[in-house]
């Protein structure tokens, strides 16, 4: 039996996906952010932004948030995005700790998505071809 224990839990090192309490948590922690960046913010630029996810980096006590801007014709510039972002990091962290039943509420890193999702593309028509010709 123990033998048995040892190989399962070195099968869950080698496997990395996210179990369903992590996964939980990172969506929770999406509408959580979603809901403070639309209505709680100061900034135009922050309110203009969605989540489009929300991944452990690499496990749940860091969390890699991936924002887009909704104006599409023209959107901020990823750096300043990410300035304003770490600027009100200390409310978003206190918002999602507020939201979440966890000892210890997760480091929250923010990116910046560089093109739509591949949803958006079919909903708008967006190709990259079309922006470079």
């Amino acid at each position: 039996m123990r033998s048995r224990r040892q190989g399962a839990a070195s099968a869950g090192r080698r496997d990395r996906r996210p179990d369903r309490k992590t996964l939980q948590l990172c969506q929770q922690v999406k509408h959580t952010l979603e809901y403070v960046l639309t209505g709680e913010c100061d900034d135009d630029v922050l309110r203009g932004l969605y989540v489009e996810s929300v991944n452990p980096l690499p496990d749940a006590s860091n969390l890699l948030v991936t924002v887009s801007s909704l104006d599409r014709e023209n959107p901020p510039e990823p750096a300043d995005v990410v300035e304003r972002l770490g600027i009100v990091g200390g409310k978003l962290r206190s918002e999602v700790a507020a939201s979440i039943s966890r000892r210890k509420v997760p480091e929250l890193h923010f990116t910046v998505a560089s093109e739509p999702s591949d949803a958006e593309r079919g909903e708008t028509g967006y190709s990259s071809e079309a922006m470079d010709g």
